[in-house]
């Protein structure tokens, strides 16, 4: 649901926000960052949810006793103390993601995963990345075929932005012309229904899964 940059900006606001209320301000600071910080924690929890339960709870309880419409009072002393365990937990939670697909998303040859090793995410990816693979049907014929994490991830991306665009015929032509290698005029790319990334994207589930290609989008 939220890009793995848009989880990293809210995380370094937060960690800002909570560093910040170590000082001294006026109280209205105080409330609005109750209000930033419920919104924060909202966002990295439903993020969370669905990939890792210890992190969604430290999320979800976060929002629970930072909520400004049933206020928990602690006193400035255990607040700062608070504030500090937040900073702490978001950077570490910065650097574990990071730390987590970097190196995997950059590699020369991707994760080694049952036993073999599948194509890395190109470098512009920012979707979300899926600890595990999974099987997936197509609707329209039935037909199931399994995807190791990063191609369910790319295919997550991929029909995302085919739900949020509606594609003409000769946008679906110039599709095909490419990755058929055919030439295409650069103003047939550059359209606005045409996305770079999403033909990029195509180009690269078809390299790294043919089969499944065939099946879920042919």
């Amino acid at each position: 649901m939220f890009t793995k940059s848009t989880i990293g900006y809210v995380k370094v606001l937060l960690s800002i926000l909570f560093f910040m209320c170590l000082f001294d301000w006026q109280y209205g600071f105080y409330q609005l960052v109750r209000f930033f910080g419920m919104i924060g924690f909202g966002i990295l929890a439903i993020d969370e949810y669905e990939k890792d339960k210890n992190w969604f709870i430290v999320w979800i309880s976060s929002l629970i006793l930072i909520n400004p419409l049933f206020k928990i009072t602690l006193g400035r002393e255990l607040w700062n103390i608070v504030d500090i365990i937040w900073v702490i937990l978001l950077i570490y939670s910065i650097y574990k993601t990071n730390n987590k697909y970097g190196d995997v998303v950059n590699s020369c040859f991707g994760p080694i995963s049952d036993g073999y090793k599948f194509k890395p995410l190109p470098k512009w990816f920012d979707g979300r990345i899926y600890e595990s693979g999974d099987y997936v049907i197509r609707e329209l014929t039935g037909k199931k075929v399994y995807l190791n994490p990063f191609e369910l991830s790319m295919y997550d991306f991929l029909k995302g932005y085919e739900f949020s665009h509606e594609f003409s015929n000769e946008a679906l032509s110039d599709i095909y012309s490419i990755l058929s290698n055919k030439k295409v005029a650069n103003n047939d790319i550059n359209r606005e229904d045409l996305s770079m990334k999403y033909l990029e994207g195509l180009k690269w589930f078809s390299e790294s899964n043919k089969e499944a290609f065939e099946i879920l989008f042919n």
